[in-house]
């Protein structure tokens, strides 16, 4: 059985959470209640939405996603989902170009720091950032 840490508790995935009535289980009154918030946290919606303020893809990781670096502390309130201080919801996409012309965009539109989140949006593929099936952050429902 392997344990997740989730806001620090041990939760158990054999608890089969989702076949117990959440009214009953997750109320803070009930008898159950130190038992679900141990295996269920999830499940009795106590778990964190992890969620960024900003669009932090436009800054460079490996500056602002630095454990008690200098930017830890607005990157933890800001850009818990792009540093990965929690888990983001992610989703499976192909390897390939929204855009047909990457071709045909200047020489430094890879390697260029200013076209970084367009480059991923728009022509991951022609600038080598993937390769067959990859998992990504669903920004669409993790900045805001």
């Amino acid at each position: 059985m392997t344990d997740i840490l989730v806001l620090g508790l041990d939760y158990d995935p054999s608890a089969q959470c989702e076949l117990y009535n959440a009214a009953a289980l997750c109320d803070p009154n009930g008898v159950y209640f130190g038992w679900a918030l141990s295996r269920c946290p999830d499940h009795c919606g106590l778990c964190p939405v992890c969620k960024d303020t900003v669009d932090c893809r436009v800054y460079n990781a490996s500056k602002i996603c630095v454990p008690n670096g200098k930017y830890f502390e607005w990157s933890k309130q800001n850009c818990p989902a792009y540093c990965a201080y929690c888990q983001a919801p992610t989703r499976i996409i192909p390897c390939s170009d929204k855009l047909t012309n990457c071709v045909e965009y200047p020489p430094d539109l890879c390697t260029n720091n200013y076209y970084r989140v367009w480059v991923a949006d728009n022509c991951r593929k022609f600038c080598g950032l993937c390769s067959g099936l990859d998992r990504v952050i669903d920004y669409s429902s993790v900045v805001g």
